[in-house]
């Protein structure tokens, strides 16, 4: 990509997000939860708040960009809607590490209390020896 689409496609990402008046409601369809999107300066640059109510409390969510805020608050609209409203107490790496873990057990058929359960007992028999190296002996 030459770097005059570079500048084309930021002029325009730039010119779009000014035209999104602030504080901006979100509202995903089917969930009756609106989500405000604020801009926050900080320190030179442009973050964005989504702040929403969960259970009486204000949660308050900081993003780089204004689509990262959308993708959030789609995120936790679905999980509102859902009945795994506790999932959103984990903080982003303890939830990718969730996803992570979602994908690789469920093709085979493993909940992660059951996955991380077995790993416990198999680590208390092997030690510091990899269960990956016992399993190759």
């Amino acid at each position: 990509m030459k770097k005059s689409d570079t500048l084309v496609q930021a002029n325009a990402k730039e010119q779009e997000q000014q035209q999104v008046e602030f504080p901006y409601e979100y509202k995903r369809p089917k969930c009756s939860v609106v989500f405000k999107i604020y801009k926050t300066p900080r320190d030179g640059y442009d973050a964005y708040t989504l702040m929403y109510y969960q259970e009486g409390l204000r949660k308050r969510v900081l993003k780089n960009t204004f689509e990262a805020a959308v993708a959030e608050a789609d995120e936790v609209a679905k999980l509102l809607g859902s009945k795994d409203v506790d999932v959103l107490e984990l903080k982003s790496a303890d939830r990718a590490a969730y996803k992570r873990a979602r994908e690789v057990l469920d093709p085979l058929g493993i909940s992660i209390e059951v996955a991380a359960v077995e790993y416990a007992h198999i680590k208390r028999i092997l030690g510091d020896t990899s269960p990956i190296v016992a399993a190759e002996y």
